[in-house]
């Protein structure tokens, strides 16, 4: 570049302004700049140059020449611009923002009640679950006693069974609810025993309405089908739910329940009429709301956390019925119709074989070796002392890779396996089992109990689920029902 015009070193050549910047510097002796000038100007990306000049002063005190240093400033002027582009789009936006701030208020409000439906709901939760667990562990305390009579015993073993059941059977609500909150509550259509299923039912009820002094009655308009096909986990609970509902709100007098089933239409009607304290016009529209009661005393009275009702409805429209509220009149009580959709209706007995499968559930398992694969001591002791007692042999392993080494090596006629386990997890085992030909039965025995599980313990390779708390019939029946090549005879357990 020596000895070439100046302007052929900066951008734009000739036209750049920093270019009377040398003279006026030379000429004074007073340094200038020239910010952020645009170069190649409609060229993208574009590019900004600083210009600062001095004087280079000779011996003399005056300018010999001059220094000019160029600096590109491209991406602090387009980070500024970004800037600035942003700080318009919230100016443009503030109109917006004031609608959207009136609408976060409105949602405001609504979490604030959200929040106090959920504190009530935590509240009475609690509540219901300290209640049972105080008397569980209360007369577990009380059996340790040396000196209890055998009607002692009898008393604190049946309170201890009936607060268990309590338990279950809310947390049961809590994780149905929360399939049908997300539309992911799965529904059987299943040939069912309608007879035994209204039986199991009235038994449960009658007993709860003795308790506290009711009259209790179950009848149906006419002769009942000998099947019906319908989901009779869902159905059992809706009647459980509300017929219970009618007994716990009942001080005094009676609950009467009425059967009835319209054959053409497939549609099953039941009536729960009750004593009880009744309703206010203003209360009858939300005692199926989730979480809520008819007033502040309900619960103070009565306990409760408002599950009841609501979960009820949801599962019989999920039936294809519904629950609606008939009348209710405050001191004179209330009455509640259920409906569901049948299926299917018949008539006929189901044949011999399946009466005897039914008369041998309580079959004894001599001869029967299990393998149980679980890793909580309770639950071995538990579990081994269900099937021990109904005359199996039960072998334990404490974790998945020991139940894998086990289960190769012995020769069991069913493996009962968790699926929460350290090493390798139920799923884990039960694949690699299969994976290298394992072929007996292998049920899934878990405290996982929300939706998919079942699934993913079929997926995996197990034959058949059990949730946990398991009832010992269960259990048994379970076992029996998949014990491999053998046949009960006589209670007894006989190998081919």
């Amino acid at each position: 570049m020596m000895g070439r015009p100046f302007a052929q070193a900066v951008p734009d050549g000739d036209r750049n302004g920093c270019l009377p910047l040398l003279d006026r510097v030379f000429q004074t002796g007073k340094s200038e700049t020239l910010p952020e000038q645009e170069s190649n100007r409609g060229q993208a990306p574009p590019r900004y140059w600083n210009y600062s000049v001095w004087a280079v002063f000779g011996v003399d005190g005056h300018p010999a020449g001059v220094m000019i240093q160029v600096t590109d400033a491209s991406e602090t002027v387009i980070f500024r611009n970004q800037v600035t582009e942003v700080n318009e789009s919230l100016v443009r936006s503030s109109v917006r923002q004031h609608e959207l701030t009136e609408t976060a208020e409105k949602l405001a409000a609504e979490l604030h009640a959200a929040n106090q439906t959920k504190s009530f709901f935590l509240a009475a939760m609690s509540h219901e679950i300290r209640t049972p667990l105080n008397a569980i562990m209360g007369c577990t305390e009380l059996l340790c006693q040396t000196d209890l009579t055998s009607v002692d015993r009898y008393e604190y073993e049946g309170r201890i069974k009936r607060n268990v059941q309590l338990v279950t059977r809310l947390i049961a609500d809590i994780l149905d609810l929360t399939k049908i909150e997300a539309g992911k509550l799965e529904v059987e259509k299943i040939e069912t025993n309608f007879p035994q299923l209204i039986s199991d039912v009235e038994m449960v009820m009658r007993h709860t309405a003795e308790e506290k002094g009711l009259t209790f009655s179950m009848q149906a308009e006419d002769p009942l089908p000998e099947t019906i096909l319908t989901d009779p986990t869902r159905l059992k609970q809706i009647l459980t739910n509300v017929i219970g509902n009618a007994v716990k709100f009942t001080a005094a007098g009676e609950v009467s329940v009425t059967v009835k089933l319209e054959r053409v239409s497939k549609i099953l009607r039941i009536a729960i009429r009750d004593t009880g304290k009744g309703l206010a016009e203003d209360q009858t529209a939300k005692i199926f709301e989730l979480f809520t009661q008819a007033d502040a005393s309900t619960t103070r009275n009565f306990g409760g956390t408002g599950l009841g009702l609501h979960l009820a409805r949801r599962l019989a429209r999920c039936l294809g019925g519904d629950i609606v509220l008939v009348k209710s009149t405050p001191g004179l009580g209330s009455v509640f119709e259920i409906t569901v959709a049948l299926e299917g209706v018949h008539d006929k007995v189901r044949p011999t074989e399946a009466v005897q499968q039914t008369k041998i559930s309580s079959s004894r398992l001599e001869g029967a070796k299990v393998l149980l694969a679980d890793d909580t001591l309770d639950n071995q002791f538990l579990v081994a002392k269900y099937l021990t007692r109904a005359g199996a042999t039960v072998d334990v392993a404490g974790d998945g890779e020991e139940a894998v080494t086990m289960a190769q090596a012995g020769d069991y006629d069913v493996v009962l396996m968790d699926i929460q386990m350290p090493k390798l997890d139920g799923y884990e085992a039960t694949a690699q089992l299969r994976k290298e030909g394992y072929e007996r039965p292998i049920v899934a025995l878990t405290a996982h109990a929300m939706r998919g599980e079942r699934e993913r313990c079929r997926l995996a390779g197990c034959n058949d689920y059990l949730t946990k708390p398991v009832k010992m019939q269960e259990l048994i029946e379970m076992v029996r029902q998949k014990v491999s090549d053998g046949r009960f005879n006589d209670g007894a357990f006989i190998h081919h």
